[in-house]
């Protein structure tokens, strides 16, 4: 049996605007002409460490579970063609003893 691979990830373009004390008014100034909500998500330095980490963390993940996927379906390809091979074996077995009480 063969799985269908999965759809390609895309990404959408993440903007993102660093704003400090030093820069506060002119980024604001900028953030409100554009015309959109102004809205504000914030992180602390740790926090913005532990987004980075958790986003290294999944992609390690998705790497152990792309392993272990391939490890499954080369086992299973393996098991397959094993199963065909004795298969195949059983019936010309089963051919030749035919033959022979035919004869």
């Amino acid at each position: 049996m063969e799985l269908p691979q999965a759809d390609a990830l895309t990404l959408r373009k993440v903007k993102w605007v660093i704003i400090t004390k030093d820069n506060f008014d002119e980024e604001i100034s900028k953030l409100g002409s554009s015309g959109n909500a102004l809205v504000f998500f914030a992180l602390t330095q740790d926090g913005y460490k532990n987004l980075s980490l958790n986003m290294s963390d999944i992609r390690a993940y998705v790497e152990q579970q792309k392993a272990i996927i391939g490890t499954y379906e080369g086992y299973y390809k393996d098991s397959n063609e094993a199963l065909d091979k004795a298969n195949d074996e059983i019936t010309k077995t089963v051919n030749l003893i035919n033959e022979s009480q035919n004869d």
